[in-house]
């Protein structure tokens, strides 16, 4: 019977070599966009005091949250697009990592009697749809 010594060697030498051989070490990155496509080319066709609340939902869904602004009259429309990255690295039985991160970009719309008064881009995390009509 083999000693624990000789089973450890034994154990730490295969190791070693298929960590030195790189064909037990596998790593990922993966980014993907998860909400509605709203592009540049896309807010060319809205127009302030024209395009209105129906096509705005047609072309790019529901709205992840809408807020009545009832001092303003208005209606705020927030359309979220989530970068999510995953990326990670494994090394066969020894290592395994893996992070995922999410960055958050919103839209807002404002609405007034059905019709898109005008639009913004904000950070979701520090503007508030009421604080934006404010401004």
């Amino acid at each position: 019977m083999p000693s624990a010594n000789t089973s450890f060697r034994t154990v730490c030498a295969l190791l070693l070599g298929a960590t030195a051989s790189g064909c037990i070490v596998t790593s990922t990155n993966t980014t993907r966009d998860v909400g509605p496509r709203i592009t540049a080319s896309s807010l060319q066709e809205i127009h302030a005091g024209v395009t209105s609340e129906e096509w705005l939902i047609a072309t790019f869904g529901e709205p992840t949250k809408r807020v009545r602004v009832e001092t303003e009259g208005v209606d705020i429309l927030r359309y979220d697009i989530d970068q999510r990255t995953t990326e990670g690295y494994y090394v066969f039985l020894v290592i395994a990592h893996a992070s995922n991160s999410i960055e958050r970009r919103s839209w807002w719309f404002e609405i007034k009697d059905g019709i898109v008064t005008r639009w913004w881009q904000a950070d979701p995390a520090t503007e508030a749809a009421a604080d934006a009509v404010a401004k």
